[in-house]
Formats: structure tokens, sequence, C-alpha cells
């Protein structure tokens, strides 16, 4: 039996350049592989902080944001603070609520306003001689007429009522010594009321002259009073004259 023995000896110079480039290929693709790991596990490692750091920035920035507008809130609004959180069941919040909305100048209960002194109610009638007059009364033109406010106010008693009649009051307007018109001829421009008249606040009465002449009774029309001043006079009966000027363009 032969044996076939393969021939030895040196091998071309072609195949051991051959073998040395393949073998440099293979060292030079693991050492880009390695490199080609460890950048990108330094870009992960480093996107992943600077996520964090955003997201801790974020929070904070938020977390001051909504600390200033509690302060905003706070500052602008003081009682927000101070306000009691409601407790309890339903009825005390219902009874909170009644109490809130009755309060601002509320009268419901029968009492008086905060502030406010109660209105003294009269003890009987008005001396007339303690009855003080405070004419008010405004400038006016020709034939429009005008009208007066006559104040009231008591000398003596807290409170008192007053009968308002053209018996008890009389009214004259003059002009240097011409009388231009009283109510003893026209009683009907005396409106006649009960008041109460108190020492403070005073109670207005209004009268309202038509600007013209008055004859007997008022039975026609009078002339119309011309450019001029003018007297208002108002006395109670059995007390003084008050006086007020004024002046008809």
């Amino acid at each position: 039996m032969s044996t076939v023995v393969r021939p030895s000896g040196p091998l071309p110079t072609r195949v051991y350049w051959l073998r040395r480039l393949v073998l440099a290929l293979v060292l030079v693709t693991l050492v880009a592989l390695v490199w080609w790991f460890l950048v990108r596990g330094d870009d992960t490692d480093g996107d992943t902080a600077g996520a964090a750091a955003q997201a801790s920035a974020s929070g904070d920035g938020s977390g001051r944001r909504t600390e200033a507008n509690r302060g905003q809130q706070a500052r602008s609004n003081p009682e927000a603070e101070e306000r009691p959180v409601p407790s309890g069941d339903g009825n005390d919040r219902s009874q909170a609520a009644e109490g809130q909305s009755a309060a601002p100048g509320s009268t419901g209960s029968g009492l008086d306003a905060p502030g406010e002194e109660p209105l003294l109610q009269p003890s009987g009638d008005c001396d007339p001689t303690d009855v003080d007059i405070a004419i008010v009364v405004d400038d006016t033109t020709e034939g429009r007429g005008m009208s007066a406010r006559l104040r009231l106010t008591s000398e003596a008693e807290p409170a008192c009522t007053l009968a308002i009649t053209a018996d008890a009051l009389a009214l004259r307007v003059t002009s240097g010594s011409d009388t231009v018109w009283t109510s003893q001829e026209c009683p009907d421009s005396v409106s006649s009321r009960r008041v109460v008249v108190r020492q403070k606040p005073a109670t207005v009465y209004t009268f309202d002259w038509d600007g013209k002449r008055s004859v007997v009774n008022c039975q026609s029309p009078g002339e119309v009073a011309g450019a001029g001043g003018y007297w208002l006079e108002a006395a109670l009966v059995g007390a003084g004259v008050e006086r007020a000027y004024f002046d008809i363009t």
C-alpha cells in the first residue's frame, strides 16, 4: 500500500503577505468595534445626565413659579391667609353663608346697622317756638318759579311731631317794601302734613313758588315777578321770622 506524502517546503511570498493582510484587517476591525462601544457608552451617559439635569431644573423652576404665584395671590388677597377653613356639617356652612350675605347694611334682624344711631321717636307735639327753620333757596330765572327747602330742627325736645298747615306756617315773598306773594292769599300752596322734627338730622319741608304775584285766593294767575332781588320769609305761628335771599334774572 502506497502512502502519498504532501509536499512540504516554503510557500510563496504572496501567501505570507495575504495572511498578514487578513490578520491586520481583523485587528483593525476589533479595535474599531471596541472604540465604537466606548464612545457610544459615553454619549448615552451624557444624554441621560443632561436629561436628568434639565428635568431637575424644570422642576425647580416650576416650584419657584408656583411658590411665587402663591405669594403674589396672598399679597393681592391678604384675607385669604386669615380666612378660616369652613368646618363642620352642612348646617354650619349654611349658617355662615347666611351671616355673610346679611351682614352688609342688613336690617333683617330688626337691629340698626353698625355705626348708625337709631332715630328717636316723637314724645309729643312740638312747640312752634322751639322749632328752628333754616331756608335753602336757589336763584332762578324770570317766569320759571323756584323751589325752597325748609330745614326743621328741634331746639328743645329730642323728637316731636309738628303739624304743618296753612294756618301754622306763613310764607311770603318780598322785594324791598313790595309784597309779591303770600301764603295767606294762596293757602293751597302750603301742603298740609305731619312731620317728625328732631334735634338731628334736620327734617326737610319743600315749598314751591310759581314765580308769579299772588292775588286774593289765587283765583286768577298773577303777573310774573320781574328780574331783581327777593326775600323768602317763613315763620311758624308764635315763632320768629326766618329769611333767605335769592335773585331772579
